[in-house]
């Protein structure tokens, strides 16, 4: 049974975005998109990616990460998990229509920092976690024709950062 499965019998209220479906619809709706399910090799990459509700998508990547998956693994051209949960995804749920706001991703940035991941570490571009979100935030606030959602968005962005460096500096001094 799915919602067993992803441990997510306590939480299906909360992952509703769409009054026509049921919380159990929305979890069946959103399994065809679990990375664990589909094998993908990067899941906790995906976990940032996805548009998923944040519920589901911490249960995957709880799920990952008891299968085995490094939370600071790199990618190529994504770099590690912690850039992909601040990285800009397309913010439509294709599925339902609904404007989702990849702000909830803040959970996605702590879940990882909690299990490990390491803000510090650099992508094969040389940028760290830390460096994106500064360089993206200060981007959103110096547009000409900045919008309410740029604002939120650095916001986030800079919240994210702020965690992470707390964290950089736990590891430092270790």
């Amino acid at each position: 049974m799915l919602g067993k499965r992803h441990g997510l019998a306590s939480t299906t209220t909360a992952i509703m975005t769409n009054d026509d479906l049921t919380a159990r619809e929305e979890v069946q709706a959103w399994s065809k998109h679990d990375p664990n399910r589909v094998g993908f090799a990067y899941p906790l990459h995906d976990v940032g990616l996805s548009m998923a509700p944040v519920a589901v998508r911490l249960a995957w990547a709880r799920e990952a990460l008891d299968a085995g998956h490094d939370v600071n693994k790199l990618h190529h051209r994504m770099g590690r998990p912690l850039q992909t949960a601040i990285d800009e995804p397309h913010n439509r749920d294709d599925r339902t229509g609904v404007r989702l706001s990849r702000c909830e991703n803040i959970d996605v940035v702590k879940w990882l920092l909690d299990h490990g991941a390491d803000p510090r570490l650099r992508n094969s571009f040389g940028q760290s976690a830390m460096d994106d979100a500064w360089v993206m935030s200060r981007l959103r606030r110096e547009k000409d024709k900045r919008t309410e959602d740029d604002v939120t968005v650095a916001d986030f962005l800079d919240q994210a950062r702020e965690m992470m460096i707390q964290v950089a500096r736990k590891l430092e001094g270790e």
